[in-house]
């Protein structure tokens, strides 16, 4: 970053999807927490058990001396099926020195009494969460030719057509066909966006 983040700027682990980033207690497994708004919306777009996240990120190429080459785009690098559901202050906290003892130390413990403040747990099999080590285009969302990163190039069986959209995308003008794919200007921030793949079999 040329010095605009210092090492004693605070930042937090979340998703916490890797094992080998940092030590872990027994029974760790990948979470990911959520609150505020955000997790209203989740709530309201009833994600549950059984479904699954998918995190882009802002990602941009470096040369071998760090420096940016190429336009920042942005990347699917991490996924999470939900095994469990868990409100922190009603079903968390109460059991932290029982089934819940491993994740005491996520962020999401640390803050103050908040009634919508959620994990999302990894369910048991392999394969529930991880990341994605290296990049390939069938992961980017920007389009190639795209002014800015949120114009992303989507399968064009993403365009709504009268189903219900990708939550925060259902202005028919933010879409555009071309061929094969479809064209969308993302929500800017963006952060949960929401598709109910029992709409898109596609998927």
């Amino acid at each position: 970053t040329k010095g605009k983040q210092k090492a004693t700027h605070r930042a937090h682990l979340d998703p916490d999807l890797m094992p080998r980033m940092r030590q872990r207690a027994p029974g760790w497994k990948p979470v990911l927490g959520q609150v505020g708004a955000a997790q209203a919306h989740l709530r309201n777009q009833g994600v549950g058990e059984g479904d699954v996240f998918l995190f882009f990120g802002l990602f941009r190429e470096v040369d071998s001396d760090l420096r940016w080459v190429g336009a920042p785009k942005h990347v699917i690098w991490g996924w999470l099926r939900i095994g469990e559901v868990a409100n922190v202050d009603l079903g968390v906290r109460p059991e932290l020195s029982g089934r819940w003892s491993w994740i005491a130390e996520h962020v999401h413990l640390s803050h103050s009494p908040n009634a919508s403040n959620t994990v999302y747990v990894a369910g048991d099999t392999a394969g529930s969460a991880g990341v994605f080590e290296r990049y390939e285009d069938a992961r980017r969302l920007s389009a190639n030719d795209a002014d800015g990163p949120s114009t992303w190039s989507l399968p064009a069986w993403f365009r709504p057509n009268g189903r219900t959209a990708l939550s925060y995308h259902s202005d028919e003008s933010r879409w555009s066909s071309d061929g094969s794919e479809v064209t969308v200007r993302a929500a800017a921030r963006g952060q949960e966006f929401v598709l109910d793949t029992a709409e898109y079999p596609e998927a």
